[in-house]
């Protein structure tokens, strides 16, 4: 899994500014995106099986809530 640290910049876009908690899968950070200057969330998942197909799954339904914010 991706582990991240304050101010690491990734993919060349996102800066990480703190770990926002971690679960039974997936660790999550606060970042903020150096195109938009948002705020993001970014989730490392680990790299087992089961947990791969819990966060395609988990990915499919952010797509579709992402789709019906209509504040993006």
């Amino acid at each position: 899994r991706l582990i991240c640290k304050s101010g690491e910049i990734l993919n060349k876009r996102y800066r990480v500014l703190n770990e926002v908690g971690d679960g039974g899968f997936s660790d999550v950070y606060l970042a903020v995106d150096l195109e938009t200057n948002k705020n993001v969330i970014i989730k490392s998942y680990r790299k087992l099986e089961t947990f791969r197909e819990a966060a395609i799954r988990e990915i499919k339904i952010m797509q579709i809530l992402n789709k019906l914010d209509k504040e993006r």
